[in-house]
């Protein structure tokens, strides 16, 4: 079916600073429900994932994994353009970070788009709209024992073998300690490299 993408994003409230939250949060779900319709009119994109052993139906749709091929600055108007900007989607002279890129929406505890993270097809680069979010965040909530993956590649790969327990945050920091910390969950680590991540949540 044809995905249809709403170039009107106004929000009335009375609350500023919430009607700008809402607007961001619009946004980052507009873009990230385009991407995910261009999944599989790309070539390059399925053959990422082909090679990847990510070429899975049900883990596109559940993850809403999408592929930029440069055409969302197209269709967004004048005035949408400023917030993407300053949300991580394009740059200043309106082109698309994330073009070229596979792309996945990084969700946070209220399953609303916080953030997009993408990988370059071309050589893996990673970029990430945000330092402080995690992919797969729900788990937490779900899960008393979560697999700790060192990236996303290897999290889709562990999801699509049905562990679906497996968290993946870009960056580690003190919030994401402090997040992880809050959670009486045991977590599990992959690799002899985290087993300092492991004590730092167990102080």
């Amino acid at each position: 079916p044809e995905t249809k993408i709403n170039n009107s994003l106004s929000v009335k409230s009375s609350n500023v600073q919430l009607e700008e939250t809402v607007s961001q949060i619009e946004h980052l779900t507009q873009a990230a429900v385009f991407y995910n319709s261009k999944i599989n009119e790309s070539i390059k994109a399925r053959t990422f994932l082909e090679e990847h052993d990510l070429l899975d139906v049900r883990l596109i749709n559940t993850f809403k994994i999408g592929f930029s091929d440069g055409s969302f600055s197209e269709i967004i108007g004048q005035r949408d353009r400023a917030i993407l900007e300053d949300k991580g989607i394009l740059d200043k002279e309106g082109f698309e970070i994330f073009k070229d890129h596979i792309t996945i929406p990084l969700y946070d505890f209220n399953n609303e788009v916080e953030a997009l993270y993408g990988l370059n097809v071309d050589n893996e680069e990673v970029r990430c709209t945000s330092k402080t979010v995690f992919f797969n965040v729900k788990t937490l909530n779900v899960y008393s024992e979560c697999i700790i993956s060192r990236s996303m590649i290897e999290a889709l790969q562990y999801l699509k073998k049905g562990f679906n327990n497996t968290i993946y945050f870009p960056q580690i920091n003190k919030s994401v300690i402090e997040i992880l910390r809050s959670r009486r969950i045991t977590y599990l680590c992959i690799h002899e490299q985290d087993v300092e991540l492991k004590e730092s949540l167990l102080e």
